[in-house]
């Protein structure tokens, strides 16, 4: 036999085998519809699984494997499979939409939110993808257009029950509570025993003080589903109230067993013993509950030694040179890693510590020169921010906090200290340009306010143009943030936690770049939230900007539509990113310890 024939007998075997994979790939497959269907998902993730073997690029058994998975509640490999799913063919719904419900497992609202904008964009009329993205909206506290969504989910399917539900849920956080009721009750006219309806009956019932009703919600939403730990903590808080502390206690402690991680509920069950003068392992459940030391009494070298005692790894010092600083506990060494973070905007210039956490915007590779710490760049900004701050629903007037009732309000509302002659100088040159427009500062001291207002007399400005805040609780001034139109940054010292306020209540802040650490903080959010063009590169261009931004109302509101819409999908409050983010820079650290190598510059990947 030639060699020529050899290799067609060769190559046809070789066919031949490939064509046996893919019959066997076939058949474990239909095997494996068939076991999902009957709810059998053990022996459907083994055939999927073998199916996967012989095809490993096949897109239906990807699909359905991460299917599966899902049923079985294994999200993160569900999610693996789905993404697998998704990057062999980009317009698999079924794929996007079990990213969207692992995503929504996850809390990555972020990632939910864009899933489904992605599945609505290919498939206008899918109600899952409706539903899920109303969960993300309503997530990050949109919650006129989360109703939206979800009412059209229902429009499309009337007979799709779970967009009641969390149209429900919505609306009751409105305090629309009549609405909330009609929407649970077509829930459970479709099906009347969904548990989650019954809940959130019960929840309004109680926000209503209806106890005896909202008991009785409660206590059907548990006879359908004994373990939802919502309605347990809801008999809790109903029981607290009435003063019943046996029944609060004996609710809460279900609920903490349960869901241990529920917010609030180990203090609640604490709480109700001590009604009861219960003191039953009273110090352990008390030691538990205090994740902290008061160390204000204890001298440096007591400090110290606990540290040692207990064999913390990592040690952050989030005062550096700040008042009521513990800077020579540090000095000690009591810690292998010791790294500065985020009350100290600047070098330490001391060899006991070891890092600073920042980001490529406030110490660019440029200035690293300066700092003796190594740096850790986290990929987006190094400031942590809460996305879960409330702001205030109150209505304020201009005239109520001491505004006139037209012009343009420029505010500052930093610390007094932080403004120096050359940025006042600039604030008085804008208010000249733009006609009626006032300065709305915080109020630090009346002596302050008082010299503010001379020093806007001598550079011939009306001192009744600057307005000044006085402190009010959070919440509250936040909201009044609604009345300004553009934040004034200060230099060399940015606005920091005052910037990150500004932003999270939907006023844009125009910032300078500084030359320090301390001068870039404001930089660093507006990139972290996708605003660089409100960064001015010097203080001419800065002070131009402002007086366009007030002049042009049209680029105004461009910028203030996209500061709105990249609030929250953007990584500046994107707290679970950033959680994740310093996680892996304090790994890192430790794992640069581990391995005996010294203290290098890191970057953390987004």
């Amino acid at each position: 036999m030639s060699l020529r024939q050899r290799t067609k007998r060769v190559n046809a075997k070789v066919v031949e085998i490939y064509m046996s994979e893919i019959e066997n790939a076939k058949k474990l497959f239909f095997e494996a519809l068939e076991f999902l269907d009957s709810g059998d998902f053990q022996k459907a993730e083994l055939r999927l699984r073998d199916a996967l073997r012989l095809t490993p690029d096949s897109v239906s058994v990807l699909t359905n494997l991460a299917v599966v998975l899902l049923r079985r509640n294994e999200f993160c490999e569900a999610r693996e499979y789905a993404e697998k799913a998704v990057s062999a063919s980009n317009n698999n719904i079924e794929a996007l939409l079990i990213l969207s419900t692992c995503y929504n497992h996850d809390e990555n609202f972020s990632e939910v939110l864009s899933t489904c904008n992605k599945i609505i964009a290919i498939e206008p009329n899918n109600v899952a993808a409706l539903n899920n993205r109303g969960l993300a909206l309503e997530h990050f506290s949109r919650f006129a257009e989360a109703i939206d969504s979800y009412e059209r989910a229902t429009t499309l399917d009337p007979n799709y029950s779970e967009p009641y539900i969390n149209r429900g849920n919505a609306l009751r956080k409105l305090n629309r509570y009549d609405e909330a009721f009609a929407a649970y009750d077509k829930a459970l006219a479709l099906k009347p025993d969904l548990e989650s309806a019954w809940l959130g009956r019960g929840n309004v019932f109680y926000n209503l003080k209806r106890y005896d009703e909202a008991i009785a919600a409660y206590d059907k939403a548990l006879s359908l589903k004994p373990d939802l730990e919502d309605a347990w903590c809801g008999r809790g808080d109903i029981f607290n109230n009435l003063k019943r502390y046996d029944e609060a206690f004996v609710a809460y402690d279900k609920a903490f067993s349960l869901k241990p991680e529920l917010t609030g509920v180990e203090g609640f069950r604490l709480l109700a013993r001590m009604h009861l003068c219960d003191w039953s392992n009273y110090d352990a459940e008390s030691s538990h509950l205090i994740y902290f030391m008061d160390a204000t009494i204890l001298s440096d070298e007591e400090i110290a030694s606990r540290i040692r005692e207990t064999e913390i790894e990592i040690l952050i010092d989030l005062k550096g040179f700040t008042q009521d600083a513990r800077t020579n506990v540090f000095a000690r060494r009591p810690a292998p890693i010791q790294a500065n973070y985020i009350g100290y905007p600047g070098t330490m210039g001391a060899e006991y510590i070891d890092y600073i956490i920042a980001d490529q915007t406030v110490i660019p590779e440029n200035s690293r020169r300066y700092y003796l710490e190594k740096i850790v760049y986290l990929p987006t900004s190094y400031q942590v921010n809460d996305s879960k701050r409330s702001i205030s629903d109150k209505a304020f007037t201009r005239t109520q906090l001491g505004l006139p009732p037209t012009g343009f309000v420029f505010c500052s509302f930093n610390n007094n200290y932080k403004i120096t002659p050359r940025i006042f100088d600039c604030w008085m040159r804008i208010l000249k340009q733009v006609e009626s427009s006032v300065l709305w500062l915080h109020e630090d001291n009346p002596t302050a306010a008082s010299n503010l207002r001379k020093e806007a007399t001598t550079r011939g400005v009306n001192p009744e143009r600057l307005i000044f805040a006085k402190r009010l609780p959070l919440a509250e001034h936040l909201a009044r943030h609604r009345l300004a139109d553009l934040f004034l940054d200060t230099l060399p010292c940015n606005a920091h936690t005052t910037a990150g306020d500004a932003l999270w209540a939907g006023l844009p802040i125009l910032t300078c770049l500084g030359e320090t650490f301390a001068g870039r903080v404001a930089a660093s959010l507006l990139n972290a939230i996708g605003l660089p063009e409100l960064i001015a590169a010097t203080p001419e261009a800065y002070e131009q900007m402002a007086i366009d931004l007030a002049t042009h109302p049209e680029k105004l509101a461009v910028i203030k539509r996209k500061l709105a819409e990249n609030r929250l999908t953007t990584p500046l409050f994107d707290t679970k990113l950033f959680t994740k983010h310093i996680e892996a820079a304090y790994i890192a650290m430790y794992e640069r310890h581990q391995a005996g190598l010294a203290p290098d510059h890191i970057s953390i990947p987004n």
